[in-house]
């Protein structure tokens, strides 16, 4: 009898086992069923708002170019042979000496002198031996004679052996033009006014005693007329000039042109 009574309650536990695994897998199934169309009515019936998608101004782009490529080489150098170096001279400004040009001395450097004709000076007379003063002796006034008017015009030193008075004349400004040429000291201001061309008016008297006296100068720098002043001054003695037979004072103009060139 026992035997019987195992056996009988192992089958009602079986049946409770298949009994219970039925219901829950139907009511997981309704469960999920539900659930799932829920989900589905929601979607459908929700209203979902899309954020606006941003868009590219192409407008407002910035293009940067790209710079210009150029080709090159690279070429083996070859060595290059150093020649000697020659300082080159400097060369110094061309500085016209004085010339005298119808009693106009023009100042070149290294130039050859050009002479040209001179009106002719009228002396009617030979000139007499500087004169010399005496005691008791009655002196006459000073009077002041030009050059071009004067009836015999100064003598310069190495001029008296000439003849006539048209070759004293020419003697005397050829004399007076190559004493500038020697005493102008034109490399003083070959610097300073280089490039420039300075006419220098200068005015002398030679006394009745053949001296240089009250020598006047008209320049536009005044370092130029204190040395025309100089040369000037430095004349030699010279035989005076004579006019009605008594020795007069004569004034002489000298227009001097200093041409510097670059």
């Amino acid at each position: 009898m026992k035997p019987s009574v195992k056996n009988s309650q192992v089958s009602k536990r079986e049946d409770k086992k298949r009994i219970n695994i039925r219901w829950n897998s139907g009511l997981f199934f309704q469960v999920g069923l539900i659930v799932s169309l829920l989900l589905v009515f929601l979607v459908m019936e929700s209203d979902w708002e899309l954020s606006p998608v941003a868009t590219y101004d192409t407008s407002r782009e910035r293009i940067i170019e790209e710079p210009p490529m150029i080709e090159f080489r690279v070429e083996e150098t070859k060595p290059v042979e150093k020649k000697p170096t020659v300082t080159p001279k400097q060369e110094k400004p061309k500085v016209e000496k004085p010339k005298i040009l119808d009693n106009v001395i023009e100042a070149k450097n290294d130039a050859p002198t050009k002479e040209t004709d001179v009106a002719p000076l009228e002396m009617k007379n030979d000139v007499d031996p500087i004169p010399t003063s005496k005691e008791g002796e009655e002196k006459l006034p000073e009077v002041n004679k030009n050059i071009l008017t004067v009836e015999n015009a100064p003598i310069f030193p190495g001029c008296e052996s000439l003849s006539t008075n048209e070759e004293r004349r020419d003697c005397l400004n050829e004399k007076i033009r190559n004493f500038i040429n020697k005493s102008f000291r034109t490399e003083k201001f070959s610097e300073k006014y280089s490039g420039e061309r300075n006419r220098i008016d200068v005015m002398f008297t030679v006394n009745s005693e053949g001296q240089i006296v009250d020598v006047i100068t008209r320049a536009p720098h005044e370092d130029l007329g204190e040395e025309a002043k100089r040369v000037v001054s430095k004349l030699p003695r010279m035989t005076p000039g004579k006019h009605n037979n008594h020795w007069v004072n004569v004034m002489y103009s000298v227009p001097i042109i200093l041409n510097i060139e670059n």
